[in-house]
């Protein structure tokens, strides 16, 4: 059985993150609260080009559904790193359909390294990048460990713990 020397879990999540979904999510309800309660209710059409009773419904659900969606997708999804004697796994769940593997024997080089997320990879999450930049995964902060592969391919896994990670790669190394 491998031998497991490194593991994280990250989610997003920040204060401003959930202030501002919390924001957007309630204007988006309450609009929709008001044209409801002013259409079927006080029995008065929403709005300078109100839309049929049936449309409202409609958009009231089709709404519902987006935000419920994308609250789920925002604060169910993890990405989690495993560093073993074998490799690297990566998983983030729900976008990724299947656990990335890297073997240690693809890894050319390993460092940690500071970067910055939306001038090098276009923001955080699952990110592909250009040839120079590589592939990222990084949810959180600014540093990460970038993988040169042995094709010349670049992956930086972004951590909020850099060290440990360092020393588990230097660990898994060793073995080659």
């Amino acid at each position: 059985m491998a031998r497991k020397y490194f593991e994280e879990t990250q989610k997003f999540g920040s204060q401003v993150l959930y202030l501002g979904m919390t924001a957007i999510y309630g204007t988006v309800l309450s609009i929709f609260g008001m044209a409801f309660y002013r259409q079927f209710v006080q029995k008065i059409p929403f709005g300078n080009h109100p839309i049929s009773d049936e449309g409202l419904v409609l958009a009231t659900a089709l709404i519902m559904v987006i935000l419920f969606v994308s609250g789920w997708l925002l604060f169910s999804s993890r990405f989690q790193v495993e560093i073993r004697d074998t490799g690297i796994s990566l998983r983030f769940w729900p976008y990724m359909s299947k656990t990335r593997i890297i073997a240690r024997s693809e890894i050319s080089s390993y460092k940690i390294r500071t970067y910055k997320p939306f001038r090098e990879y276009g923001g955080r999450g699952l990110r592909k990048g250009v040839k120079k930049s590589g592939d990222a995964y990084n949810l959180h902060g600014n540093i990460g460990l970038q993988l040169v592969l042995n094709d010349g391919k670049r992956i930086l896994v972004g951590t909020r713990r850099p060290e440990a990670m360092l020393r588990a790669m230097n660990k898994m190394m060793e073995l080659k």
